[in-house]
């Protein structure tokens, strides 16, 4: 899949709104494939919220999507777990996460502003040398 244009998609968030991919074109994206029960899924929230907020949305698209779980299980658990203020996506059926061929969870996919899929991570939890690594192969400037 690396090199390749990434497959559209579009899936609810949990706050209401409806994410298509392809309408997000022109910006650097961080797809992050995940799920509450995945311990190195919940080790690695922090780092990628803070690796987000050092970007802003202007500069870097985040969208968490979460593999099978309800709305009501997201919801609970950024309530009482974590502080997340990036894109949760409902995969309910796991048909994206089919469509990216995740396997394991967390993965995490690097697409350019045309829309290639420049960097693949399975497992985790990220660390930030890791998120600057796939952040440069998209185009991200270092951060400070």
């Amino acid at each position: 899949m690396v090199g390749f244009l990434a497959p559209d998609f579009t899936l609810p968030s949990t706050d209401g709104a409806t994410v298509t991919l392809s309408s997000l074109r022109g910006h650097p994206i961080i797809l992050n494939f995940w799920a509450t029960w995945c311990p190195p899924c919940r080790a690695e929230m922090t780092e990628l919220e803070a690796f987000w907020q050092g970007y802003g949305s202007e500069d870097l698209i985040l969208l968490g999507i979460d593999q099978g779980e309800s709305r009501d299980v997201v919801e609970r658990f950024t309530r009482t777990e974590v502080n997340i203020t990036f894109p949760l996506l409902l995969d309910t059926r796991v048909d994206v996460g089919a469509l990216y061929g995740v396997r394991a969870l967390p993965t995490t996919i690097f697409i350019d502003a045309d829309g290639r899929i420049q960097k693949i991570m399975v497992g985790g939890p990220l660390n930030r040398a890791s998120l600057m690594d796939g952040g440069q192969r998209i185009g991200l400037a270092a951060q400070p």
